[in-house]
């Protein structure tokens, strides 16, 4: 009550793409991975899997949220 909040909810969006769809979910787990086992440990919120017609490439297309001191 005495002051503003020390901490802040932060949105991370990560994007990865590949040449295949099962290639583009193995980036995807390996980035999950890495944020939720880490130091971060991020939350997952979203996953979608999408196909970028244009360069013929799959993306998945995460965000996750990490509580952070300010």
């Amino acid at each position: 009550i005495d002051g503003g909040a020390t901490i802040d909810l932060v949105r991370i969006q990560v994007d990865t793409y590949a040449n295949t769809y099962s290639a583009a979910k193995m980036l995807a787990g390996s980035v999950r991975s890495a944020l939720e086992g880490g130091n971060v440990k991020a939350t997952l919120k979203t996953d979608q899997d999408l196909f970028e017609s244009d360069l013929k490439v799959y993306r998945v297309s995460q965000d996750y949220y990490v509580w952070q001191s300010n």
